[in-house]
């Protein structure tokens, strides 16, 4: 679905090194830094992708419901989850804290891409 397209930038940026060897130098690395770092993006994204998956039927009743408040409401959750994952790039990415926004922001992105999808009339 391209999610594996982000890897390479996420890797850049080095998040989830926290999951690697200490002694590993992984700064500014295109690709991963140890295979930790590898499950932990697997894990992230099949996460995502099951979000995406569990809030379709969600979606769907908002969407037969009120398209326009569907629409609304899935868009608003994709701002959401764009702006935590800016804030997760501007974090240093080795406290911890921008791995946990960034994790946070793609869940938040594949729970609210059904509806995005299901609100157009």
């Amino acid at each position: 679905f391209g999610i594996s397209s982000i890897y390479p930038l996420l890797q850049i940026q080095g998040f989830w090194t926290s999951v690697c060897d200490t002694s590993l130098s992984c700064a500014g690395l295109a690709h991963s830094c140890c295979d930790a770092q590898v499950v932990r993006y697997s894990l992230v994204s099949s996460l995502a992708f099951f979000l995406a998956d569990a809030a379709a039927a969600p979606w769907g009743v908002l969407a037969d419901r009120s398209p326009l408040a569907c629409m609304i409401a899935a868009v608003s959750l994709s701002c959401a989850g764009f702006l935590l994952l800016a804030l997760g790039a501007a974090v240093e990415p080795s406290g911890g804290l921008a791995d946990a926004l960034t994790t946070l922001a793609l869940l938040v992105l594949g729970a609210a891409g059904p509806g995005v999808f299901n609100g157009g009339d």
